[in-house]
């Protein structure tokens, strides 16, 4: 993996923490990934995800580019909305860098199952009882 693109994404990870605090919209925020390497850093791909109450997915939705731009990151977004996923956003950053955002919807969180989950922010203090993870 290269370092550059580990310390970018790590970057990344630092950056929307800070940011998602700030948000009342997002009540969780977490990284997915298939196996536990995933997870950790240094990174070799990321999967972030946030969590955001129905009434507020719309509005979430519609100003995800302006909330990857508030951490200072230059982008460029390809969405498509998934069913019961919500959306997903293919971020690709200047330098070639990569990363998927997904903002769910959390009355359907649970119900998907998911293989390895790192809770990064629980604003509901319930996100860990309502996920349904399997390895």
């Amino acid at each position: 993996m290269n370092d550059s693109v580990s310390r970018v994404l790590a970057q990344v990870v630092d950056r929307m923490r800070e940011r998602v605090l700030e948000d009342p919209a997002v009540r969780a925020f977490w990284i997915e990934g298939e196996v536990a390497e995933d997870l950790r850093r240094p990174y070799r791909r990321l999967d972030l995800r946030f969590g955001v109450q129905d009434p507020d997915f719309e509005s979430l939705a519609s100003r995800v580019d302006s909330l990857l731009q508030s951490v200072g990151l230059e982008v460029t977004c390809e969405k498509e909305s998934v069913d019961l996923d919500g959306l997903r956003v293919e971020v690709r950053l200047e330098g070639g860098v990569s990363f998927e955002l997904w903002i769910e919807r959390m009355s359907l969180v649970g119900k998907r199952s998911r293989c390895c989950v790192l809770p990064l922010i629980d604003k509901t203090g319930q996100f860990r009882q309502v996920l349904d993870i399997r390895a």
